[in-house]
């Protein structure tokens, strides 16, 4: 029987990113095409006799209490499977940039609900795992899954869709800047920003060929966020110095990404920036 199991956990980024409005319950509805990148954290779960949930992270700006999401699943995953005497360690190797956009927290998460399946013989398939993990995270369902993927609702209705995208490389830069989520989302509401998400089936179409289309990729928070933190635009503006077909930012940011077709080019702007400080790191889609 396994006591440990180690898993990649994959940060994530946002090819194409709408709010479509917000819901009754206060929460937004989103179109989106997230895809999967070669970065992960390490997630290590251990299954103790006793002790409860422990959560160690070589990042001490990551909590390791009950205010973590992987912490949070694991305690979801026991009452929800009615295990009283869940205990486990959970080392997190942290890697993909803290609230940078990339869903690091979320797929840590979706990591450990993996892990707690294996470990407590439970076989959930993908469907109850995702259930689960919506409850405690929006992007949780779509990082139990992975690959390129259509999200709509809150980001837990998923299509999965084959896209060939190895051709491209992605530099990451990584802005030490903090960004509030739910303070975006109030900008969008107070300006009654409208969606742009009439391309989406033709952005869907081309990932299926393998073309990224550039001019179609859109990230609805990018210009808000700009306007707070002038920082993501120097950096897409060297990503666009070294010819990056498009320069843009994940998520509600403040991580910014150049996507390249030339590895020479990509090398380059990922060394200008760790030259200007700037933590940056070259990435494969998975």
């Amino acid at each position: 029987m396994k006591r440990v199991i180690r898993l990649k956990a994959y940060a994530k980024i946002n090819l194409f990113l709408d709010v479509k409005g917000k819901r009754d319950d206060g929460y937004h509805d989103i179109v989106s095409i997230m895809q999967s990148i070669d970065l992960y954290d390490i997630v290590t779960v251990k299954k103790k006799s006793s002790g409860g949930i422990k959560i160690i992270c070589n990042n001490p700006s990551v909590p390791d209490d009950h205010n973590n999401i992987a912490y949070k699943c694991a305690d979801l995953f026991f009452k929800t499977q009615g295990i009283t005497s869940g205990s486990v360690e959970i080392t997190i190797d942290k890697r993909i940039p803290v609230a940078g956009g990339l869903a690091g927290g979320s797929t840590d998460g979706a990591s450990v609900l993996k892990a707690l399946n294996i470990l407590y013989d439970q076989n959930l398939d993908i469907t109850e795992l995702c259930t689960i993990g919506s409850k405690i995270g929006a992007d949780i369902p779509y990082c139990l899954k992975g690959g390129t993927c259509l999200c709509e609702g809150i980001g837990d209705i998923l299509t999965p869709f084959e896209s060939d995208l190895k051709s491209y490389i992605f530099v990451l830069a990584e802005i030490p800047a903090s960004v509030s989520t739910k303070e975006a989302y109030e900008i969008i509401d107070k300006n009654n920003i409208k969606e742009n998400s009439l391309c989406v089936d033709e952005i869907i179409n081309c990932l299926k060929e393998g073309n990224l289309r550039p001019n179609l990729l859109y990230n609805v928070f990018e210009k808000i966020e700009e306007q707070n933190i002038p920082q993501i635009t120097s950096v897409k503006n060297v990503l666009d110095s070294f010819d990056a077909l498009k320069s843009m930012m994940s998520g509600s940011g403040p991580t910014v990404f150049g996507i390249f077709s030339n590895l020479k080019n990509a090398a380059s702007a990922c060394s200008d920036l760790k030259d200007k400080g700037i933590n940056a790191y070259i990435c494969r889609s998975i």
